[in-house]
């Protein structure tokens, strides 16, 4: 940003002092190949009329932001730009190290700001510290060094607990519901009872209560609804081949117990017993046909009864299915045992339940953030899959942002079908482990992981150029942006998902060896068990082809 890059020009000369330096400054151009607002839109590139938040725009073919000065803005994130408490050495965390290199958090917050501007970030994505922050904060001034950023509230996780009290009662969990003999799935998963009217109290009280905590900035770009982590059933389907495929919630709820007291799991009592999501399915199938024979006929089922007749999870009415029954069967992903009607009239539900959702977290988020842009949950289409269809729909209708991965034109063309011609921001990460402080450790299976940094480096320009240039059938360019997880390494998932080592060095292939050294702003670099190699060098050129691009393009539209 403007505010940069006196400082950018000085710090070449600094460099060009050691071949690292040459090297680098050969590779890595300015920070910025243009002009730009405070808010990191490209200046002179209007896209929309100046205003006080962040916007969606469709110029052209393309969607972008128009930040609040009015100029294009292609998002480019970090996630979790934060003092994670990773444990690398037996008395060591991340935050250690950072106190030992940077004296204080504040300290930490302004260099680490620099640190992604110059690498070409201009967003502080989701679970960022509040030190990074441009906003005065629990009585500390703001950072100076300024991002846009993103929030968030998470009522899909906490509500199971209700943390902080902010609803009457703890939400149920759908899937600790079914029967484990049933559903032999991930049974560690959450999915909140979203007909409960305690969630939209709870999502309602966390925005509130978000909306306390965070002052109002025109740096804030928009709030995001949840993390899909916690929404077991909104990742992946079976529409595309991919290692993780979630189970249809319809299926989950017709299976699930619908009368539960307690969980024992999670050491809760219910006020109310009822899964108010079974019951909403059999009003919902009530509804849709005419008689309980008229449902028996579509489904080939034998129900005695849209009650209970003889108790969940063996009895003979329509409440006590548990999956049991042939004409629903045991297949949480396909439903293959089921008649096509079953199926159709799940998929339906399914629509129903995510609009639910999206009904219960969308309206406090835009009353207690006006003007501000509802994000998604980050991040459907997960592991190079495709979300389900009516739950993509239900996003489309009620947000102004889908956090949505597409690895490929059909995975694109496939989400716009569903959710229409929405504007998207995906979600990248890699490893290369062997090259990293996490080498004497694998990464977990389906971790997409590489040999080198280098080859780290040029997998994220390949997934930006994908995201940035691939078009829909219609022509339409939906990607907005795009995040990257995450700025550390993670020691509980032993995988080198970070920008930066445990020591706080960067992955330059200067910073992170084992000799020691000096970054620009003076602060020591080094003392790695290894030297390690460089993926930044293609991640910030990337990064500024990009902004190159988009400026050229907008030129040219004029």
């Amino acid at each position: 940003m403007p505010g940069d890059l006196t400082f950018f020009a000085a710090s070449r000369r600094h460099f060009l002092q050691n071949s690292c330096g040459a090297a680098l400054l050969a590779a890595w151009p300015l920070p910025f190949s243009a002009e730009h607002d405070p808010f990191g839109g490209l200046s002179g590139q209007a896209i929309a009329p100046p205003g006080q938040d962040f916007r969606m725009v469709r110029a052209g073919e393309r969607w972008l932001f128009a930040t609040p000065a009015g100029n294009a803005f292609w998002m480019r994130g970090v996630f979790d730009v934060n003092l994670s408490d990773s444990q690398y050495l037996p008395d060591r965390s991340y935050l250690g190290n950072i106190l030992a290199k940077y004296g204080t958090e504040t300290v930490w917050g302004r260099q680490i700001v620099r640190r992604l501007r110059r690498w070409g970030f201009n967003t502080l994505a989701e679970y960022s510290s509040s030190y990074t922050l441009p906003l005065a904060l629990h009585g500390r001034p703001a950072n100076p060094v300024a991002l846009p950023f993103m929030s968030m509230i998470r009522p899909s996780s906490f509500c199971l607990l209700n943390r902080w009290n902010l609803a009457r009662g703890p939400v149920k969990n759908i899937v600790a519901a079914t029967d484990s003999a049933i559903y032999t799935g991930w049974r560690k998963a959450g999915l909140p009872d979203v007909y409960d009217p305690l969630f939209a109290e709870y999502a309602s009280a966390e925005a509130s209560r978000l909306a306390y905590h965070l002052p109002v900035s025109s740096y804030l770009i928009g709030v995001a609804t949840d993390d899909t982590d916690n929404l077991y059933g909104f990742g992946p389907g079976p529409a595309f081949p991919t290692d993780h495929v979630h189970p249809h919630i319809g299926w989950l709820v017709l299976i699930a117990n619908p009368n539960i007291p307690r969980d024992a799991a999670l050491g809760v009592s219910y006020a109310d017993p009822r899964l108010h999501a079974k019951y909403a399915l059999r009003d919902w199938l009530r509804h849709r046909y005419s008689s309980l024979a008229a449902l028996n006929r579509a489904w080939g089922a034998r129900y005695t009864s849209f009650a209970s007749d003889g108790g969940w999870p063996k009895g003979h009415g329509w409440l006590d299915e548990s999956g049991r029954n042939p004409w629903v069967g045991r297949d949480a992903n396909l439903l293959a045992a089921a008649s096509p009607a079953l199926r159709a009239d799940l998929d339906a539900f399914l629509y129903d339940f995510a609009r639910q959702y999206f009904q219960s977290v969308c309206p406090p988020i835009r009353r207690y953030f006006p003007g501000k842009l509802v994000f998604g949950p980050a991040t459907l289409n997960g592991w190079g899959g495709l979300t389900r269809p009516p739950i993509l729909a239900a996003a489309g209708k009620y947000l102004d942002v889908v956090q949505a991965n597409a690895e490929s034109a059909e995975i694109l063309n496939a989400t716009l079908r569903a959710a229409g011609e929405r504007p998207l921001v995906s979600w990248a990460g890699m490893a290369a482990n062997a090259d990293s402080d996490l080498f004497g450790y694998a990464p977990p299976p389906g971790t997409l992981s590489y040999a080198t940094q280098a080859a780290r480096g040029a997998a994220y320009a390949a997934v930006l150029e994908r995201d940035f240039s691939q078009a829909s059938t219609s022509g339409l360019r939906a990607m907005a942006g795009m995040k990257f997880w995450a700025l550390v390494d993670s020691w509980p998932e032993k995988t080198n998902w970070g920008l930066v080592t445990f020591l706080d060095n960067a992955y330059d292939g200067c910073e992170a060896t084992r000799l020691p050294g000096r970054d620009p702003w003076g602060f020591r670099t080094g003392g790695e068990i290894r030297d390690y190699g460089d993926c930044l060098s293609a991640i910030q050129a990337a990064n500024h082809k990009l902004e190159a691009r988009l400026s050229a393009e907008i030129a040219r539209r004029k």
